[in-house]
């Protein structure tokens, strides 16, 4: 359900999502966004009375978003457009033939029928995207999870590949972990910053100080990575 407080002469809206835990996680999202993460049996009124406690913190966030990743305008996929992969940009090339997406010598090659809407071709580079992601996510979660059992010996977690508009990723309480496909955009260290934040939600299952001590011992770098993912890479296609 949507929400809204006053900071100010500013209303920051919110969307909030109540779960089974035991404490209230805000998050600000590249597109200014906010999301709130509530404990079920919350009230509203303690719920609202904590994002007015916060909310300088959130328009801050909100600001630091507008300066530094203005909006994009969604792509046509025409010839000269750029996509990232792994960190490096690539132009566009479009061609006419059966519907096809390849990286070679140095762009996106994308072959469709005449006939194809932007939204086919979206769909089309979106599952190069996934089959990419599933390739290179399933390498990185394997280095995560041997520098995780430095500390505590863990199962590698079942992966799954799934369009979020909001989220780089999300852990369930059963330890399923889910990576947006748009993530391979990302250079490796911002993917492995994702993957460790999710490992870390196996054991601790909120934004806690216990959280982000286990998120520096496993990662020491991760905010670096993580100010690198927010700042450079957005999710665009979908």
């Amino acid at each position: 359900m949507n929400y809204n407080v006053r900071y100010g002469k500013t209303e920051i809206r919110f969307d909030l999502d109540r779960r089974n835990r035991k404490t209230l996680a805000i998050h600000v999202y590249p597109d200014k966004h906010v999301e709130v993460i509530a404990p079920e049996d919350a009230s509203i009124d303690k719920i609202m009375e904590k994002v007015r406690k916060r909310s300088s913190w959130i328009y801050k966030q909100q600001l630091k978003f507008d300066r530094i990743q203005p909006a994009q305008p969604k792509p046509k996929y025409n010839n000269g457009e750029t996509f990232r992969y792994l960190g490096k940009q690539y132009r566009l090339k479009v061609f006419n033939g059966p519907p096809e997406v390849k990286l070679k010598n140095g762009r996106f090659h994308l072959s469709t029928p005449e006939d194809f809407t932007i939204e086919k071709k979206e769909k089309l580079l979106l599952d190069w995207y996934k089959e990419k992601g599933r390739q290179i996510f399933y390498e990185r979660m394997q280095k995560c999870v041997n520098s995780f059992s430095v500390i505590e010996v863990i199962n590698i977690p079942e992966l799954k590949v799934k369009t979020m508009p909001k989220r780089w990723g999300s852990c369930t309480k059963e330890g399923r972990i889910y990576l947006n496909p748009e993530l391979v955009a990302a250079p490796k260290p911002c993917i492995d910053y994702v993957i460790f934040h999710e490992l870390c939600h196996i054991i601790e299952h909120n934004h806690s100080l216990r959280f982000f001590k286990l998120l520096t011992k496993v990662y020491p770098d991760w905010k670096r990575w993580r100010d690198y993912l927010n700042e450079n890479i957005e999710v665009r296609l979908i």
